[in-house]
């Protein structure tokens, strides 16, 4: 092996922004005559040339020595207690009671509680909250002389969530028991009406079983008095009560309603008509009622049929009648004022 010398010259140049990094190496080797003992400068030489060549790749690609600007990211300040308080009495104007989530004036009055905040001052937002509530409760009955079951039942839980913010007013206890009292007085009416609705139904049932039961009874007289006056007019001399009755028979008039004695005597169902328009008239004038009839028999029969005509008018009419009962008269009912 020959005996070689090494020699180097490292020139370095900056770039134009003055920045201290390294962007160009100029490496010129001159090969000399050396003696074999120094030949571990040669790896030493390689070794420097690969150092410096990576700086200077670092500064080509802007890795090097030139400052990175990080950009502060300023955290916003925390909200005051004012800011705060500020921020619930618009909830409070704004109806945010405690929704939405997040936003609303009993959340951030919680907040209030945990920070500095005097104790009077959370009171007295708290108040308001819950007077809001009671404002509520107002609106759901207001202007209502009987307010519904579904109304009262909103007013209770407005006036139950005022209670649970502001436990220990007198003014929000008093008014929940209001409300409890009307939702009484709401159930006692309900079950009162339910009562004498079916107490009416029971009545018209009673009602129209017992004209069911008169019909059939006027019908069966009547076909029994059909065929024994068939069998007896050929023969049978006129009823004396027949022959004293008046030679002239009165006319109706709107206060006098005159029958057939036939018609009283089979109990026809062809009267009914005449006996629901007589029975509007006494009904429209408040008036009372004379029945006139032969027999206590027809009197039953006519004031009976007078009484079911007007109970199916008017169940809440309550008719005074008086008998007149003379063997002489023509049956008739007359109105009284």
């Amino acid at each position: 092996m020959d005996n070689r010398e090494y020699r180097y010259d490292t020139h370095v140049y900056q770039d134009t922004n003055n920045i201290n990094s390294i962007s160009y190496l100029g490496v010129r080797f001159y090969f000399m005559k050396f003696t074999a003992q120094k030949s571990f400068i040669a790896p030493l030489i390689i070794s420097t040339m690969l150092l410096t060549g990576g700086l200077s790749g670092c500064a080509m690609l802007g890795l090097g020595g030139e400052k990175t600007k990080v950009e502060s990211v300023q955290t916003p300040a925390e909200p005051t207690s004012n800011d705060i308080m500020k921020q619930i009495q618009d909830d409070i104007k704004s109806w945010r009671l405690s929704s939405p989530k997040g936003n609303n004036a009993l959340e951030k009055i919680e907040f209030l509680k945990n920070s500095n905040a005097s104790s009077s001052t959370v009171s007295g937002l708290t108040f308001q909250v819950a007077n809001r509530y009671m404002e509520l409760a107002d609106r759901a009955i207001a202007g209502k002389r009987n307010p519904s079951r579904k109304d009262l039942n909103k007013a209770q839980l407005f006036i139950e969530s005022a209670r649970r913010v502001s436990p220990n007013s007198k003014i929000f206890i008093k008014k929940e028991q209001k409300i409890l009292d009307l939702l009484t007085a709401n159930k006692q009416k309900s079950k009162a009406r339910k009562i004498a609705k079916a107490k009416k139904k029971a009545q018209q049932a009673k009602l129209k079983k017992q004209a069911a039961k008169a019909e059939k009874a006027r019908a069966t007289a009547a076909e029994a008095l059909a065929k024994k006056t068939t069998a007896t007019t050929a023969t049978a001399p006129p009823p004396s009560n027949i022959m004293s009755m008046p030679t002239k028979r009165p006319k109706s008039t709107d206060d006098l309603l005159v029958f057939s004695q036939l018609d009283v005597d089979s109990q026809s169902r062809s009267i009914e008509q005449e006996i629901d328009n007589i029975a509007r008239r006494i009904i429209a004038k408040k008036a009372s009622a004379v029945i006139h009839a032969r027999s206590e028999k027809d009197y039953r029969w006519l004031n009976g049929s007078l009484k079911t005509s007007i109970y199916l008018l008017k169940s809440s009419f309550n008719l005074d009648s008086t008998a007149d009962i003379n063997p002489d008269a023509y049956p008739s009912i007359e109105i009284v004022k």
